[in-house]
């Protein structure tokens, strides 16, 4: 008798001998099968493995608990193997563990690879609150100017910006206007 447990793209296939892992890629019209056997009792006697991955998927969309989950089995994820890793990407399509699978040949030290996607994600994020910031301020400028009666022309020359970037915050500055609320014009400068 076969126990089927089947999650997104990967379907494991438990019978009493053997496991099969087929993971199924579209690539150019196509299907793609890559089968691997083990013995049921090597993947059973392995449950970190199992661990690992179903965790990954309880956690994949609250990356503080799945930082928490993570530091809590430390040992665990300290070498994951690098099959228990593309398993965890195939199912979760986190993107950023491919980098990790690349580097590694053996296995990942996962506690790593999630402290510096953390890492990355508030640069990307530090990085795009200062883009945002410098817009802010440059809609907060140009309304200011607009208040004087200015005219985009007048503003871009004396703010050293591309005039056209000038005449796209002063047309929908000018729905604001007189008051020009810069929340609203910020809200809606990015519509």
């Amino acid at each position: 008798m076969r126990k089927k447990v089947a999650f997104r793209n990967i379907f494991l296939i438990i019978e009493v001998t053997t496991v099969s892992l087929i993971s199924y890629n579209t690539e150019k019209g196509g299907t793609y099968v890559q089968n691997r056997h083990r013995k049921a009792k090597d993947l059973v006697g392995n449950s970190d493995d199992l661990k690992c991955v179903f965790g990954f998927i309880k956690y994949q969309k609250d990356k503080q608990a799945l930082r928490d989950f993570i530091y809590k089995n430390e040992k665990l994820f300290s070498n994951v193997p690098v099959e228990t890793c593309q398993a965890i990407q195939e199912v979760t399509h986190l993107s950023e563990i491919e980098k990790y699978i690349e580097k590694e040949q053996e296995g990942v030290n996962m506690c790593v690879a999630i402290q510096e996607m953390i890492e990355d994600g508030r640069a990307e994020g530090r990085n795009e609150g200062r883009s945002e910031g410098e817009v802010r301020k440059l809609i907060e400028q140009t309304c200011k100017k607009l208040r004087k009666r200015q005219t985009s022309e007048t503003i871009a020359d004396a703010l050293e910006e591309d005039p056209a970037y000038i005449q796209s915050i002063v047309k929908v500055a000018q729905k604001y206007a007189p008051d020009y609320d810069l929340d609203l014009i910020f809200q809606n400068f990015f519509k």
